[in-house]
């Protein structure tokens, strides 16, 4: 069984994104939910390009999350893919190199979230992400309203602003 991991990120959604965006290495992304009914853990199915995953993540508020992450066999990922409907979003991710060695993970959606953009950048230590200064077209930082994860997205959809 994996280790489980302890992921690091900030949540961004950018008011601009590159001119070029399509010259940035990308790889398109179906993701389903098992469990993502807003519980401290979601399970997730993740067709990653080529790759099947199922992922487990903990601890979902702030900027550290528990994540163990199992790689499946495609007909292990067919098979539980079906319990996913109602609970799934379509993206294409971008991979956008930012200063002092950060990579922006631009997450453009399709479907019912077409047109709509996060952007998410992963850190070594929770220092490094206090520290990170964004770029201004990184826009207004969501990391710790959950509405805009990727669970929350797949069941209840884009937020409407109050």
């Amino acid at each position: 069984m994996p280790a489980p991991n302890v992921e690091i990120e900030r949540r961004f959604l950018p008011v601009a994104l590159p001119a070029e965006l399509h010259r940035y290495p990308a790889v398109e992304i179906w993701q389903g939910y098992l469990s993502a009914r807003g519980g401290p853990v979601t399970v997730r199915l993740r067709r990653y390009g080529a790759e099947t995953i199922l992922t487990l993540k903990a601890g979902m508020r702030g900027l550290a999350q528990t994540e163990v992450e199992v790689p499946l066999a495609p007909d292990q990922f067919e098979a539980l893919w079906p319990h996913t409907r109602g609970q799934r979003v379509h993206k294409t991710r971008h991979r956008i190199p930012l200063a002092e060695g950060w990579t922006a993970d631009v997450d453009v959606y399709h479907g019912a979230l077409a047109d709509h953009v996060v952007a998410e950048v992963e850190f070594d230590s929770e220092p490094q992400a206090r520290a990170f200064r964004p770029p201004d077209w990184l826009g207004p930082e969501v990391t710790t309203d959950v509405r805009y994860r990727a669970h929350a997205l797949a069941v209840q959809g884009w937020p409407t602003e109050a």
